[in-house]
């Protein structure tokens, strides 16, 4: 068991390392891409993949989380319950992609878009059939391919996007690029679980598994509906009411924020949520102290990243996006959101925690309908300052959902958190006060080195927390994750 422990956390060490180099890649390649393309033609490259997200929906539906955890509980039963998945996702990828084309080519859009969207396609093919091959591999244990595999995917889009984009200035470039990719980690992918572990992949339509599958998808598929529909929502109803200008300009800052979202709390909280879930059995009183030490960090974190993007959004998209000026009142309203996004990441993880998922599905299943109707009712009046509003009131939405939940179980203790909160909030005020005084008169890397130079001082001098309480959350941490992990919770 010992050994198992540490392999997963082992595991786990090295995917969550190849999943930042990964956001780190992409985020870099975006501003590539944003830099070569105009406003309307990176919108048309963002409302393709957006539009062909919310398709792949109908393909995958929570085959591949299922995969995992049945493959990881029977690992006899792995090649089964694969080519079962392979062959359903043949079936409802067939129908996804009639029903995208027709939707696609039937209002007769610009000969470009439907390019694009068309190739788009291949990629939702190709990724999800991939995400099936890999999650064989995760019942295993065996990450070390797929972490290869993501940083291998994004140096060669990376790559083959430049050398198109220098050929020729296209979305039509950029998606090829990126269609090239996904096929060559599908291949990858499967050539490793065909003949590295020796696992059949064809489908098999086999009454038996399949209605396995099918019996358990439900659970499965709720929850992966509401995330792929509140992620691309917005980009698509921005290109069908407005332009894909529009859509173009929103991507500059939903992408740097949600890359700021996934790199900094989905990191820290990797380690995290395995110790919840063991103090939520072993002990109640380190599950409340971790609970109430992840939100005080993710706020000392969160605070001084928004006052400094609202300080140097006009600098940054001078310097770095010159042609997208227009964005800018966007890009301030949407950083007010920051917060409440790091926030909802060690909610979202208590309430898995200790036993209440459903309650968490239906508080992302609120905020989707409440972002959808939103985007549905002021996207056509304000255009990409409607989807801005939508995102801001769904985000602080689903954090007072989610604590409201978490308050029920485990009651809050404010009085440490509300310190916190006051210290963060007015060394960061401080110091965006100064980068804003200094914004016309220093190069942009200057003022973000300054900023983090001058917080860190502000919140040493306030000690807004010790020596002592980095100790205690290490250790706390530590003690939940030393533990023997059975088999059937490796998912």
């Amino acid at each position: 068991m010992e050994h198992t422990s540490r392999k997963i956390v082992t595991n786990t060490m090295v995917f969550t390392g190849a999943m930042m180099m990964q956001k780190v890649i992409a985020f870099l390649y975006f501003w590539f891409l944003s830099a070569q393309l105009g406003p309307e033609q990176l919108g048309t490259y963002i409302w393709a993949l957006s539009l062909t997200t919310m398709f792949s929906i109908g393909i995958d539906l929570g085959l591949s989380p299922l995969l995992i955890r049945e493959a990881a509980r029977d690992s006899g039963r792995a090649e089964r319950l694969l080519r079962g998945v392979v062959a359903l996702k043949t079936m409802f990828g067939l129908v996804a992609l009639v029903i995208l084309l027709t939707l696609v080519f039937f209002p007769r859009h610009d000969p470009v878009t439907l390019i694009v969207v068309s190739i788009a396609a291949l990629v939702m093919i190709f990724d999800s059939f991939a995400m099936s091959f890999w999650g064989v591999l995760r019942s295993l244990q065996k990450i070390k391919y797929e972490s290869t595999a993501l940083l291998i995917f994004h140096i060669l889009v990376f790559a083959l996007g430049a050398y198109l984009l220098g050929i020729a200035q296209s979305p039509i470039s950029a998606i090829i690029a990126l269609a090239t990719g996904s096929f060559a980690i599908l291949v990858f992918a499967w050539v490793i679980v065909r003949f590295r572990f020796g696992v059949r992949t064809s489908p098999l339509f086999e009454h038996s598994t399949l209605h396995a599958l099918l019996r358990l998808l439900p659970a499965f598929a709720i929850a992966g509906i509401f995330m792929r529909l509140y992620n691309a929502t917005d980009s698509v109803l921005l290109g069908y009411f407005v332009s894909n200008e529009a859509v173009g300009l929103y991507s500059i800052p939903a992408k740097a924020i949600t890359a700021l979202q996934m790199l900094i709390p989905g990191a820290f909280l990797a380690s995290i949520y395995p110790a919840m879930s063991y103090y939520f059995v072993n002990s109640r009183q380190k599950l409340e102290q971790l609970f109430e030490r992840s939100v005080g960090y993710l706020i000392i974190i969160a605070f001084p990243i928004t006052a400094g993007l609202l300080a140097l959004i006009p600098k940054i998209i001078g310097t770095i996006w010159p042609e997208y000026v227009a964005v800018i009142p966007t890009f301030i309203l949407m950083s007010f959101a920051l917060p409440f996004l790091f926030l909802s990441f060690p909610t979202g993880y208590m309430l898995n925690a200790i036993n209440h998922q459903r309650q968490n599905t239906i508080n992302r299943g609120v905020i989707t309908a409440i972002n959808i109707s939103l985007n549905f009712a002021l996207i056509p009046k304000l255009g990409v300052q409607g989807a801005g509003i939508a995102f801001l009131v769904s985000n602080i939405i689903l954090v007072f959902l989610d604590f409201r939940n978490v308050h029920e179980v485990m009651p809050v203790v404010w009085i440490w958190l509300k310190k916190i909160i006051f210290k963060s909030a007015a060394a960061s005020i401080l110091m965006g006060l100064i980068l804003v005084t200094l914004r016309n008169s220093a190069p942009l890397v200057v003022l973000v080195l300054l900023g983090m130079v001058t917080y860190a001082v502000i919140i040493l001098v306030l000690q807004i927390f010790t020596k002592a309480e980095i100790t205690f959350i290490k250790e706390i941490i530590q003690q939940g994750n030393k533990r023997d992990i059975k088999p059937e919770e490796v998912v």
